[in-house]
């Protein structure tokens, strides 16, 4: 017999650090992966399509085009992902938040001001210097919302 007593929970305190220090002390070191927080596009004249599926039959396509300086990029580098809003919806307000990227992927978040509250919708996406392709799902009055926007590079801006 032990000329002292210990209690299980002393035994198991006791035991428990240097074990644990031991476990931290031995687990390899990774260095955390490389994130940045806006993606980098090049700039020039993008041609930009937007598909928004609000049910059966219900897609709404939009293409357009838009020039992207360096500044806009750097002041704005989300610009060219951010679907435009329906005619008449103009005035809606969102922003961005929560963007992940990893290499050539891209995950954020926008949150719109609504008539009816705020719709946030979950994005997700691959892009490259001179085009991309992303997916955002949406839950808004009852109705799931898909809308793809993708875009490719023209060239330079016309002047």
């Amino acid at each position: 017999m032990f000329p002292f007593s210990l209690t299980k929970r002393r035994i198991t305190a006791t035991l428990g650090v240097p074990t644990l220090l031991f476990l931290i002390a031995a687990a390899p070191v990774v260095p955390p992966s490389a994130t940045t927080t806006a993606p980098r596009l090049m700039a020039g004249e993008w041609q930009l399509s937007q598909s928004v599926n609000l049910g059966p039959d219900a897609d709404q396509i939009q293409t357009r085009k838009a020039c992207y300086s360096e500044a806009n990029l750097q002041t704005d580098a989300m610009a060219p992902f951010k679907p435009v809003p329906p005619p008449g919806r103009e005035a809606v307000a969102c922003q961005t938040q929560n963007v992940i990227i990893e290499g050539n992927w891209v995950r954020f978040e926008t949150r719109c001001a609504m008539p009816f509250g705020t719709m946030v919708t979950s994005w997700q996406g691959n892009f490259a210097d001179e085009d991309f392709m992303v997916v955002g799902k949406a839950q808004f009055l009852r109705r799931i919302i898909e809308t793809k926007v993708s875009g490719r590079r023209l060239g330079a801006c016309p002047d």
